[in-house]
């Protein structure tokens, strides 16, 4: 929904962008259907998009149409990982109020940050779209981590036609 307010011509969701067959490495049916009712009832969850990440199909690709030109995306990870984050007060992210809530999994290697980055980047597209040549896609690929979710995304076609792909990583120091 914040692509589609930011101005994004196009939002692709779940089955959209994640071809069935292409999938691999998914928990178990029961597992995934236990962590789609537990989202329904997470404070953000949007709602009218859940439905169409039923069974695991989590990409997302923002489409900005700029006229005639090269397409270009820029593609992010944005699944949280089966990891247990401390909870102990001296651990920064529980200190500073911004550890995960949902016990057994948290946005470890900065995915949170990729979401944000990638988000902040539509925003910012969007407000130069009429500067622009060409098609900007979005790319938030699930299962990364398993290197998985690029073949999910690639084998349905949500990046043919792209000239160029850029991806970032965070790194602390």
């Amino acid at each position: 929904s914040y692509l589609k307010r930011v101005g994004c011509d196009e939002v692709l969701v779940g089955r959209d962008v994640c071809l069935d067959e292409a999938r691999m490495g998914l928990p178990a049916d029961e597992v995934l259907d236990r962590h789609y009712e537990e989202a329904a009832t997470q404070e953000g969850t949007e709602l009218a998009y859940l439905s169409d990440t039923k069974g695991g199909f989590t990409g997302v690709v923002g489409i900005l149409r700029c006229g005639e030109g090269p397409t270009v995306a820029f593609r992010f990870d944005m699944d949280a990982l089966p990891v247990l984050e401390c909870k102990e007060e001296a651990h920064y992210p529980a200190k500073e109020g911004f550890a995960s809530r949902n016990t057994g999994v948290m946005h470890a290697c900065g995915h949170d940050n990729h979401m944000a980055m990638l988000l902040g980047a539509a925003k910012i597209l969007n407000e130069v779209k009429d500067e622009l040549s060409g098609d900007v896609r979005l790319v938030f690929q699930p299962a990364e981590e398993t290197a998985v979710g690029a073949l999910r995304m690639m084998e349905e076609h949500a990046l043919d036609g792209v000239d160029a792909i850029y991806g970032v990583h965070v790194w602390g120091t």
